[in-house]
């Protein structure tokens, strides 16, 4: 008598490894050190920034300017700075010796960024200034930098610092451009830009640190 085989048709399970557990994601704070937060803008306008336990206090206009005038230096030293042309050409009413003054320093001017021209004896047609000003474009802007620059080039002494003069010396005139106010929000990224740079803050023209003791 035949003995018949049967098969189980039943399928086998097959085992799969368990899955490992999703890594956990970091806190920004353990990837990029303590978190900064923007706490209050104050007139000036001054922003209030909290870094770990540490209150920094940011004037906006003095940041602007020393950051502007470390990258025009950087772009000197690259051989050029970036210049941004007028959309409309400004004209700047001055005396025929401070039109004077302005021309003869004309090739160091545009080196670092700020075309201009001869407007009849008593004007400055300016067409272009310096890429890192933004903001410094309209009009009375344009104004208020040919009023910085030419009373640098009056007081301009050799007994300067060596950074101050020429070249640097006109790029930290420049730098001190008003335009319109920062926002209060690039106040964090600039101290994030130079915490990142690893950066001394209580160095900064601009910042100042408050620990926890000096505002109790």
């Amino acid at each position: 008598q035949r003995q018949m085989c049967i098969r189980d048709s039943t399928p086998t399970q097959r085992e799969f490894p368990t899955p490992a557990a999703a890594p956990q994601p970091r806190s920004a704070e353990s990837v990029e050190g303590p978190a900064l937060s923007l706490l209050t803008c104050l007139p000036g306008p001054v922003a209030m920034l909290r870094w770990g336990d540490t209150v920094v206090s940011v004037d906006l206009r003095r940041l602007r300017s020393h950051l502007v005038y470390e990258r025009l230096v950087a772009e000197l030293g690259g051989g050029s700075v970036g210049a941004q042309g007028l959309l409309a050409p400004v004209v700047v009413r001055r005396s025929a010796r401070d039109v004077e003054l302005c021309l003869s320093r004309a090739p160091a001017l545009q080196e670092l960024g700020v075309v201009l021209e001869a407007f009849g004896e008593d004007a400055l047609l300016v067409r272009a200034v310096p890429a890192q000003l933004k903001d410094c474009v309209d009009e009375p802007d344009i104004d208020d930098l040919v009023d910085k620059m030419v009373a640098w080039l009056r007081v301009e002494s050799p007994a300067k610092e060596a950074e101050q003069t020429g070249t640097h010396g006109i790029a930290a005139v420049l730098s001190q451009a008003q335009g319109a106010d920062p926002a209060p929000r690039l106040a964090r990224r600039w101290v994030r830009e130079l915490i990142e740079q690893e950066r001394d803050l209580s160095k900064v023209p601009g910042i100042r640190c408050f620990e926890p003791e000096d505002l109790t």
